[in-house]
């Protein structure tokens, strides 16, 4: 009886051995799988930062034309209205 009770222990032990075993292989391999992702998205997060940064240059580039061209909008405006005054002052 008692060899019996020694034995279904000896079982127990290392089957519940042999499952923590396995448990801690698996979390390793999650944790290592964790850690590859958080690479990747590192890389994605940095990828998205050159994307924001190229569309913030571009979109201040396309602000000072358009204030260029706004300057230059008003410089013909005065321009013509110099023309306009001396061809004006001519006709009389």
């Amino acid at each position: 009886m008692e060899s019996t009770v020694q034995t279904l222990l000896i079982i127990m032990i290392l089957l519940l051995g042999t499952t923590l075993v396995m448990i801690g292989i698996q979390i390793y391999l999650l944790i290592r799988e964790a850690r590859q992702n958080l690479k990747k998205l590192g890389l994605v997060l940095d990828c998205a930062q050159n994307i924001s940064n190229n569309i913030a240059s571009g979109v201040s580039q396309v602000e000072e034309l358009a204030q260029r061209m706004k300057g230059a909008i008003t410089l013909a405006a005065v321009v013509k209205k110099v023309f306009d005054f001396f061809k004006g002052g001519e006709e009389e």
